[in-house]
This record gives structure tokens, C-alpha cells and sequence, in this order.
């Protein structure tokens, strides 16, 4: 699993909110009281958005990996 893109890369990096983009894109990204499966806007708040965001701000968070050093 940690060979994987989104389970050993995407998932560490940006938490689960990583998965945003991937099931809006599937269609399964329940909105709309789950009467839709897509947002338009899922984008501007994916993981990769937020990161990218917090980066821009100068906040730092520590890894989401346990096994990494601090």
C-alpha cells in the first residue's frame, strides 16, 4: 500500500481530504443531501487546495505519517 500513489503518497501528504478530487471525479462525491454525486467547486476544497493554501500562508503541520522523524 505504501507503493500505491494515493495510499503511500497523496493520503500521508494531504489526509483524507485528498480523496475529494478522486471521488468527485468518479461521481461519487455525495452532495446535494446525496441526490448528486459531483460538485462543481470540489476543487477549491480538496486536500491538495488546502495544502497548497496553508503552504501559501506559512503554516506548518507536522507529517501524517507516524513513522517519519520529527
Amino acid at each position: 500500500m505504501r507503493k500505491h500513489g494515493v495510499t503511500g503518497e497523496a493520503l500521508p501528504a494531504y489526509g483524507t481530504n485528498v480523496l475529494t478530487n478522486i471521488l468527485n471525479e468518479a461521481g461519487g462525491y455525495p452532495t446535494y443531501n446525496f441526490k448528486q454525486g459531483t460538485f462543481a467547486g470540489a476543487s477549491k476544497i480538496s486536500g491538495e487546495t488546502q495544502a497548497a493554501l496553508e503552504t501559501e500562508a506559512g503554516w506548518h503541520w507536522l507529517p501524517t505519517d507516524a513513522t517519519e522523524a520529527v
